[in-house]
């Protein structure tokens, strides 16, 4: 378990990590770190960033549902009609 305090910067608060609280997440001295609440009240704190997680998934999901249609926009020309992309969707 590792301890800190918060100091007053302002009108906000400021909370000091040690080099021992930053080795799970492996951040590094600059990085941006996120603080998300836990469901049990504590703070998580990570280096990624959960709302572009779970756009960037929600992305690659549509990205794979749809390879077919999106490759054949890439290639463009006349296989790129709207029918031509009717027809990539099962019924």
């Amino acid at each position: 378990m590792c301890e800190t305090r918060t100091t007053k910067v302002g009108n906000s608060a400021e909370v000091a990590l040690s080099d021992e609280m930053l080795v799970a997440p492996q951040a590094r001295e600059g990085d941006t770190v996120y603080m998300l609440p836990a469901d049990d009240g504590c703070l998580k704190v990570t280096l990624d960033q959960p709302d572009l997680a779970l756009a960037l998934a929600a992305a690659q999901i549509v990205v794979n549902e749809n390879r077919d249609m999106l490759q054949a926009l890439e290639r463009g020309g006349p296989s790129c009609t709207a029918s031509a992309m009717w027809n990539l969707f099962p019924n």
